[in-house]
């Protein structure tokens, strides 16, 4: 008998998670152990769970940070480059990379995910086709992954002053603790180019 009271439970509890997972209670994706034991046996999902689900990654080129209310800001790098002549740094056919700043992502942050949002200024000419390519990138054992290079529209109406620029950047499922993020500019034109105050910001779940 108790072993058909038992098969029985099993049923009924199978029927009603199948039944959230159709009202969207239980997450198909982004499920926790937390998450799961807040919405155990609800009909409704309470108040502010969602916190406790994965964070949801976004699928298309394009990354953005929306609930910063979410997050701990805190700058990790600045670079004025006051060493530099004029001081900025001057981007070109014998140097196409700004020195780059490196972190693990343990020192990134003790959660399972940080945003990094890369900013800063450059100064583009008349006679440049492009402005530099923002690059944001993990390494694992020699190898790179979550590779992003994002390049930049220049209109006319920006030329010959100084245009800020922003990106924002989500870790990616870290294959080791001790792999390395890495954030630059790289301008690939071979011509001239002049960038300031490059500056990273990281964004961890509070």
């Amino acid at each position: 008998m108790l072993a058909l009271c038992f098969s029985v439970g099993c049923i009924l509890l199978n029927l009603f998670q199948t039944w959230q997972w159709s009202a969207g209670i239980l997450s198909k994706e982004r499920m926790t152990k937390a998450y799961y034991k807040a919405v155990f046996a609800r009909t409704k999902i309470p108040t502010d769970v969602d916190r406790l689900l994965l964070v949801e990654r976004p699928l298309g080129h394009d990354e953005l940070l929306v609930e910063e209310d979410r997050y701990r800001v805190s700058e990790r790098y600045l670079a004025t480059y006051d060493e530099q002549p004029d001081s900025v740094f001057t981007l070109d056919a014998e140097h196409p990379f700004t020195p780059a700043y490196e972190s693990t992502f343990a020192d990134l942050t003790a959660k399972d995910h940080a945003w990094l949002r890369v900013s800063g200024r450059f100064f583009i000419g008349d006679d440049q086709a492009a402005a530099p390519t923002v690059v944001i990138h993990f390494e694992h054992e020699g190898g790179l992954y979550k590779y992003m290079a994002r390049d930049w529209i220049v209109p006319d109406s920006a030329r010959n002053t100084w245009t800020p620029f922003s990106v924002d950047y989500i870790t990616p499922e870290v294959r080791s603790r001790e792999d390395k993020v890495k954030a630059y500019l790289w301008y690939r034109s071979g011509a001239s180019a002049r960038v300031d105050d490059l500056r990273v910001q990281v964004y961890e779940p509070k």
